[in-house]
């Protein structure tokens, strides 16, 4: 977030326009992500492939709020900084300084979602659907390549959906080591993929993905 903001003001791009590309894309993101992972689990439930998780549906169902909040959030800036308002009313931080600084960044957000046409978020909407489709499929084929084979792609692409989500997350270390790995280990161990196995290919596609990014 840090490095966008950074590139966007050096190319002359206005602040305003630059928080909303920001908000709207980790909104967007967080919105596809935890939508297809409901999606996944849903769809794994259905096929009965590992009746053992019986934390299937009811996990779909929770993964499905962030999706609707992040959705709804980004339709609905104005509104968004009138309900943080009414939070910080409700607990008396607005008093704060703190609860100033939140609400002063709240209205400048929200003001800058506010201002982007409804065709320019359909279409960002639109283009985001796509991209983390192929990023779930990315994961699912490392996955596969790396020693699971044995796995039906769904099911990879499912188990490496915790580090999928865990790359939204502004807690990497040194070349993105750290929460990502954890993640696609923990997807896995939940599947019953053995803890060795889990953690080197979890290691081998990070490698395949800093490779890519540096190509």
């Amino acid at each position: 977030e840090a490095a966008l903001e950074l590139y966007q003001r050096r190319a002359g791009v206005a602040a305003a326009n630059g928080l909303a590309a920001l908000l709207l894309s980790r909104l967007f993101d967080f919105a596809a992500v935890t939508g297809g992972l409901a999606l996944a689990c849903f769809a794994m439930a259905a096929a009965g492939t590992h009746p053992e998780l019986e934390w299937l549906v009811p996990t779909g169902v929770f993964l499905l709020v962030p999706a609707a909040v992040c959705a709804w959030a980004s339709l609905n800036g104005e509104r968004l900084v009138a309900l943080a308002g009414r939070i910080l009313g409700v607990f008396g931080l607005a008093r704060t300084a703190l609860g100033r600084r939140i609400l002063e960044f709240s209205s400048r957000a929200g003001a800058a979602l506010g201002a982007v046409p409804r065709r320019s978020l359909a279409f960002a909407a639109a283009c985001t659907l796509p991209i983390w489709l192929f990023v779930f499929a990315f994961y699912g084929v490392l996955a596969r390549g790396f020693g699971m084979e044995d796995l039906a792609f769904p099911v990879a692409v499912f188990g490496s959906g915790l580090a999928i989500v865990a790359t939204l997350l502004p807690l990497h270390g040194f070349a993105g080591f750290g929460v990502q790995d954890a993640g696609w280990v923990a997807g896995f161990v939940a599947l019953g993929v053995e803890p060795e196995l889990a953690t080197s290919s979890g290691l081998a596609a990070h490698v395949v993905y800093l490779v890519n990014i540096a190509v």
